[in-house]
């Protein structure tokens, strides 16, 4: 298995985004699930399994 780890940095970035983003809206906003669904794709990418 193969990492690509720009890819898996950029999904952490993502995700961390995303979480503060929900903390600073105290809700679930739009642009905080789509930096999770963002996070999760690149993840995915980055681990080689797609």
């Amino acid at each position: 298995m193969k990492l690509n780890m720009p890819y898996l940095i950029v999904g952490i970035i993502c995700l961390i985004i995303g979480i503060v983003l929900c903390i600073l809206n105290q809700k679930i906003s739009a642009g905080s699930i789509a930096s999770f669904i963002l996070a999760i794709i690149v993840i995915i990418k980055g681990l080689g399994l797609r």
